[in-house]
């Protein structure tokens, strides 16, 4: 889970700092605020057991 996370975080932070042409498209015209809400991404990851997840979606 670890890896996973750490995998999303690196991909995300990579985006943000060289993708910022498409990303200014994105918050601007598909979905306001994804630049604020992607830059926590390091605080935003919750770790719970499987039956829990499963129980919160549904």
């Amino acid at each position: 889970m670890a890896c996973a996370t750490a995998y999303l975080q690196y991909v995300v932070k990579h985006v943000l700092e060289n993708c910022k042409e498409d990303m200014d498209f994105f918050n601007n015209c598909i979905e306001k605020g994804i630049i604020d809400r992607l830059s926590d991404v390091e605080k935003r990851f919750v770790r719970m057991k499987y039956t829990d997840a499963v129980e919160l979606l549904l």
